[in-house]
């Protein structure tokens, strides 16, 4: 299914936020209470001042520290006008629970973001 989450799937996740061109969605060590689904714009994701993901409609993010509960592990940056979606723990706990194919539309992002991973560290040596 690739990293895009089904927007049948999201329309009881809420109301998407709008962010401006150049606003952060989070920073680096912020707390991680939800995740966040662009509906519309782009965002990149940053670690170090260097962008590591572009992402646009329908694809997430957010989702570690929301899962683990530790702390933004990058920063998040609207590039062009987005609107976005937070899901909260209560939201994701029952969209998962109720849903399973949003759980393992979940899993298969995270899959393939650290597949993704694992590539570039083998291109290193």
């Amino acid at each position: 299914m690739s990293d895009k989450i089904r927007f049948n799937i999201l329309q009881y996740a809420g109301t998407p936020t709008p962010y401006n061109a150049g606003s952060y969605v989070f920073k680096k060590g912020d707390p991680g209470e939800c995740l966040y689904v662009v509906t519309h714009g782009e965002v990149e994701i940053l670690v170090n001042g260097q962008v590591v993901q572009q992402l646009g409609d329908g694809e997430l993010f957010g989702e570690m520290a929301l899962i683990d509960g530790e702390t933004r592990s990058a920063d998040a940056v609207a590039v062009k006008d987005s609107e976005i979606m937070e899901i909260d723990e209560t939201r994701f706990k029952y969209m998962t629970q109720n849903n399973p194919d949003f759980a393992l539309d979940i899993l298969r992002v995270i899959t393939s973001r650290l597949r993704e991973r694992i590539r570039d560290l083998e291109k290193l040596g």
